[in-house]
């Protein structure tokens, strides 16, 4: 079980890291909020919000985000997106 705390412990550090001042980035660095780019059909405003997960997961420069978004449509969308980056 010891190996499963330290397995989980290493995840979220990966995922969400530290906010200390010796991380190059924090938490708040890797999340994106844009607002009120559209009007919904009940007149709410949209927005999108994205964080960065991971970085060089399969290969080099690419990442990977957890996306939500109020569509135009009043609907609430979620998603896993994998970005590569070509050369």
């Amino acid at each position: 079980s010891s190996v499963a705390i330290y397995l989980g412990r290493d995840f979220l550090n990966r995922a969400f890291g530290d906010d200390s001042t010796e991380t190059a980035e924090s938490f708040l660095s890797r999340f994106e909020l844009e607002t009120g780019r559209n009007l919904s059909r009940s007149g709410s405003e949209t927005y999108d919000a994205r964080f960065r997960m991971f970085d060089d997961v399969f290969t080099r420069d690419d990442s990977v985000y957890i996306e939500v978004e109020r569509s135009e449509f009043d609907e609430t969308n979620g998603a896993l997106r994998f970005v590569f980056r070509l050369r």
